[in-house]
């Protein structure tokens, strides 16, 4: 073995061990899945649990008052967001903030800031969602939550091994090369597969773990699949409209194939722009405060 690999096999044992101490979910999200487990749980419940946690209950009351959700009348309670969002898209809101919450420790760095990070994500959740509706495909919020979440590996690295994600980010650029690549090169792993084992840790849903998996092939077994194929469509959309840093000036492979599987304008997405670029400052305020 060369002085090389012995480096990157120390720092891939190094990043491992972190991984395996990083933080479980917090209380409030656990809560909710175990409360929404219970077939007799009701709005009441739903909202009893939330109430536990003051910052979330405020931020959950701020998304379901925002021009994202169109509503006709303010809401003014957990409960009431409970009944006009719906069960599912408040827990979908409680799992993106709980995540959030985990990695808002990310350093800033020579080569990529946090904040970039997360306006690049949510450009791609506000996509997938929007996607999803045009679609029509059923749960968009699931979508929603995804987009943003994707790039949770790459946060994991700004706080595990920050110095050495500069250096990977800034050499990416700089030879233009994949991310992944370079990660693979100097880390050991990559940032979807750390993501992949993270869902893991955390118990999330079956799709969520395989998109990470797939999110850069769009297909899952070249077939659709709901999560992998709208977020890779999300990922390289926000990329060539530029909102945000994904951590590469590259902008990730188009997966073709995908077109045989959906029908929508191709100009989709230019013609969103705008709505796009809305609800990233939306949610920027929303979810980042």
């Amino acid at each position: 073995m060369s002085i090389a690999e012995q480096n990157r096999d120390n720092i891939l044992k190094n990043i491992m061990s972190k991984l395996n101490d990083f933080p479980t979910l917090p209380t409030i999200y656990t809560a909710l899945t175990t409360a929404m487990a219970n077939p007799m749980c009701s709005a009441t419940d739903i909202a009893n649990v939330i109430s536990q946690d003051q910052s979330s209950a405020v931020k959950v009351l701020k998304v379901s008052n925002s021009a994202i959700y169109g509503n006709l009348r303010k809401v003014t309670s957990i409960q009431d967001a409970v009944f006009i969002i719906g069960t599912k898209e408040i827990k979908a809101i409680v799992l993106a903030l709980a995540i959030m919450k985990l990695f808002s420790g990310a350093k800033e760095t020579d080569g990529l800031r946090p904040i970039d990070l997360w306006e690049y994500s949510f450009a791609v959740g506000s996509i997938s969602r929007n996607l999803a509706k045009e679609l029509r495909l059923p749960n968009p919020e699931d979508l929603f939550v995804a987009g943003i979440i994707h790039g949770i590996g790459k946060l994991f690295f700004l706080i595990g091994v920050p110095e050495l994600y500069s250096k990977v980010v800034g050499a990416g650029k700089a030879k233009k090369m994949k991310l992944r690549d370079v990660e693979k090169a100097v880390l050991g792993i990559t940032h979807s597969l750390i993501a992949q084992l993270l869902s893991e840790k955390w118990k999330l849903p079956k799709d969520i773990s395989t998109m990470f998996e797939n999110q850069y092939s769009g297909l899952v077994d070249g077939k659709f699949h709901s999560h992998a194929t709208i977020v890779h469509l999300a990922m390289v959309a926000s990329s060539m409209l530029r909102i945000g840093d994904s951590g590469t000036d590259l902008v990730p492979t188009l997966n073709k194939d995908i077109w045989k599987h959906i029908d929508i304008d191709k100009q989709f997405f230019t013609k969103n722009l705008p709505v796009f670029k809305r609800e990233v400052i939306e949610m920027r305020e929303l979810l980042g405060g």
